[in-house]
């Protein structure tokens, strides 16, 4: 059909009207051809049954006194008709009789009666011979359908005659008529055509048909007019936003989804709009606020809502300060971004310099607070220092106090830049250190503009230098008219501090001098007070430090540590529910040993928490059945393996005075080791008694557990009762090596003793006693 589509107008309608043309002159000539073959069938169909009960009725009472010549002398008769093929008599018995015509294809055997059949090869008629009510055979009869064939084709040849005559005429018609649809169109494309080579939207196109395609040409100069306003409109809002982005102060950008300015208002310094002009934003401002705009006009496409940024520029002038804000340009999506940007340097100055008198008014209530608590002098001249810091661009500054008599200066505090010489709660000589000092105590600011001069006389000039400090100011502390010292200020050049900051500093030195003054003999007064609760304070601060430490470990224990590792057991456990059939055998083993490992240090952590407890815990000695507990003990180990088989044996009433919750721990952890030891055994013996042996262990009460299990080298018998030993590997035998530390704490608070006897594969034997 791309043929159909490359079409004119014009010759579509041509060929779509002689194809229905030829569509309907060829149905209906067919229709007709189909009926009047089918009449002319029927025709011969009964012509030929005709000829063959009138010749079978003339021959019946021959073929049955068999008189063949006179049969044949009938058959010779239809001779001479050229549309007779052939005639077969049969006899009754549907044996072959005799026939018009000796034939090679003579049927054998007579077909069946009363059939009417036509072929495209004949007509054939077979009927009964019957003579007086009898039956005497049968007559079969071929008659040709050449006249049928030829009636056909003379019909043919009618229908492609009448077909070429009428597409003539309708071709002749088409081609008249078909220009009062298409040439209208054709004249309208011509205007549109037009209309896009000259823009020129003030065109129109002209009709005087009053129908469908009269319709186009009204919609379609309707159409033009509105595109003409839209088009003066578009003309008035440019020149609006000419003369608006012309006549602003701000820079107006812009941009498209890769940052490149598409359009700018004005020039930026330096650059041309030629150069500005299809580069990114990023280009033009320092390196440190590119990673800010890429962020910000990545937020405006994604989001769509208006975003603002500052940069600032290093200029001859100082720093420039520019407020940007970028929204999104919308059509039916986000076509781009608007950037304005506007020079608030001023405004960042006023600003600054209002920040600088509300930091002042700060740092004054702040030494006024300073002087009415008078906590410490150098907690008072650090405070100073960090705000002052904030309020003028000092490179260092120091708090120094003088003792005149003894010519010497200790600093109180400093910030800024170290220097070594001038440490905190370093000494020095007033001589060495400082110049003036008659103008300082006359209440004047030493300034030294070049350091340099006093390098060669001054070691703490010579360490200014060092450290790239070109200046200094003094400004002097002075209490109830004596000088006690100074506020030093240093600085990179002498003109690093304006007039106004110098003013501020030294009112704060005014203050920050009383303050110190009045801390001083506050510390004064509170020294001989301080020594004599010293020595109580600090073993009380050691204690509770050892305490809060203690409290700090176990909170930490069960607080930070368990989260993580629940965190990790538990997402283990659920990729292994969840994702069992993505990964691969040795992924999950992978996560069951990240499992077990972090289980481990759950029960190390728990392990640990028993630990601590054990010496925070208070002893509530009673009369404790020890072998009691010590079955109720070895029950639950049945509990939790069923499946073993562990004969335990218990010698005899064990009684002991005890605390019976620690005491079920230390039996929990000597019978849980026996257990766990004897677990290689296939007949494991655990036993419990008492030793009664006169002699044996300094004539002590003594208490056994004793297995036949795994037991262990007396070289490393030291190792047994420290908090991680181990002697045997964890996947030999599990566990945290905690249990057997915190049963030897446990008597030690007893003000008993553990200690133990083994052989390798020989079993062991746990002693304990429980003091008085």
């Amino acid at each position: 059909m791309n043929w159909f589509l490359r079409l004119s107008i014009k010759n579509k309608l041509t060929v779509i009207i002689l194809s229905v043309t030829l569509f309907a002159i060829g149905l209906g000539c067919t229709g007709m051809l189909l009926l009047e073959l089918s009449h002319r069938k029927q025709e011969i169909s009964d012509n030929a049954l005709l000829i063959a009960q009138t010749t079978g009725a003339y021959i019946a009472e021959d073929v049955a006194s068999q008189n063949k010549p006179a049969v044949q002398q009938a058959l010779n008769i239809l001779a001479g008709n050229p549309d007779i093929i052939n005639i077969f008599i049969y006899g009754p018995n549907g044996q072959y009789f005799t026939s018009l015509h000796e034939s090679a294809n003579t049927p054998s055997v007579a077909p069946a009666e009363h059939t009417v059949s036509i072929t495209d090869s004949g007509v054939y008629v077979a009927e009964p011979l019957e003579f007086e009510g009898h039956h005497y055979g049968t007559i079969y009869q071929i008659m040709s359908i050449a006249p049928i064939q030829q009636e056909k084709f003379q019909h043919i040849v009618a229908a492609i005659i009448l077909i070429v005559m009428v597409l003539l005429f309708s071709f002749l018609i088409t081609n008249r008529l078909q220009g009062l649809i298409s040439k209208p169109i054709m004249n309208l494309t011509d205007v549109a055509k037009q209309i896009k080579q000259e823009r020129s939207y003030n065109l129109r196109a002209k009709t005087e048909l009053k129908d469908e395609i009269g319709a186009l040409y009204t919609m379609f100069n309707q159409m033009m007019e509105r595109i003409e306003q839209h088009e003066a409109e578009l003309r008035l809002a440019d020149e609006k936003w000419r003369a608006i982005t012309g006549n602003t102060p701000d820079i107006i950008m812009l941009v498209d989804e890769e940052g490149r300015i598409q359009f700018i208002n004005q020039t930026l310094p330096e650059f041309t709009s030629e150069e500005v002009i299809g580069r990114f934003v990023t280009d033009f401002v320092p390196d440190r606020f590119r990673q800010t705009i890429e962020k910000t006009f990545e937020a405006v496409w994604r989001t769509g809502l208006t975003q603002d940024f500052e940069v600032e520029y290093e200029s001859p002038r100082g720093v420039i300060v520019y407020e940007s804000r970028v929204g999104p340009i919308k059509n039916s999506k986000i076509a781009g971004l608007s950037v304005s940007s506007r020079n608030i340097s001023q405004r960042k100055s006023a600003e600054a310099a209002k920040a600088r008198a509300l930091k002042r008014l700060a740092i004054l209530r702040s030494l006024d607070e300073a002087i009415l608590k008078a906590h410490s002098s150098t907690a008072i001249a650090a405070a100073a220092l960090e705000n002052i810091n904030g309020l003028v661009p000092t490179r260092r500054s120091s708090v120094t106090l003088f003792d005149i008599p003894n010519h010497e200066m200790v600093v109180l505090a400093s910030c800024g830049t170290v220097i070594d010489a001038l440490a905190i709660g370093a000494r020095l000589a007033l001589d060495s250190a400082w110049g003036d000092i008659e103008a300082l105590k006359n209440g004047k600011v030493h300034t030294v503009d070049d350091i340099g001069t006093l390098a060669q006389v001054s070691p703490v000039a010579r360490s200014f230098s060092q450290s790239g400090i070109k200046a200094f100011h003094n400004i002097p502390l002075r209490a109830n008219g004596e000088l006690i010292g100074t506020l030093n200020l240093c600085a990179a050049t002498a003109e690093a501090f304006s007039l106004e900051e110098l003013d501020i500093t030294t009112e704060i030195a005014g203050v920050l001098a009383i303050a110190i003054e009045q801390a001083r003999l506050k510390e004064a007064i509170q020294h001989h007070g301080e020594q004599m609760e010293r020595r109580v304070a600090e073993r009380t601060a050691e204690l509770e430090a050892a305490n809060r430490e203690l409290e700090s470990f176990s909170y930490s224990v069960s607080h930070d540590l368990r989260a993580p590792l629940r965190s990790i057991d538990g997402f283990s456990r659920l990729i292994l529910d969840e994702y069992q059939d993505v990964l691969d055998q040795q992924g999950v083993d992978y996560l069951n040993r990240v499992r077990n490992a972090s289980q481990r240090m759950g029960r190390l952590i728990d392990d640990l928490l028993a630990l601590s407890r054990i010496n925070r815990s208070g002893i509530n000695r009673k009369l404790v059945s020890v072998g009691q507990l010590a079955r109720e003990v070895m029950n639950a180990l049945r509990e939790h393996e069923p499946q073993r088989q562990v004969e335990f044996i218990v010698h005899g009433d064990i009684n002991a005075f005890a605390d019976s919750q620690l005491l079920r721990v230390v039996l929990e952890n000597l019978l849980g080791n026996a257990w766990k030891f004897t677990s290689h055994k296939p007949q494991a013996v655990i036993e419990m008694g008492e030793d009664q042996a006169p002699g044996r262990h300094g004539g002590k009460r003594t208490i056994y557990v004793k297995d036949n299990g795994a037991g262990f080298d007396m070289n490393y018998a030291g190792k047994l009762f420290g908090a991680f030993q181990r002697l045997h590997s964890e996947e030999e035998f599990g566990g945290t090596g905690i249990g057997l530390a915190s049963a030897q704490r446990i008597i030690h608070r007893h003000g008993g003793e553990i200690w133990a006897e083994g052989k390798v594969e020989k079993g062991a034997v746990f002693y304990f006693t429980l003091g008085p």
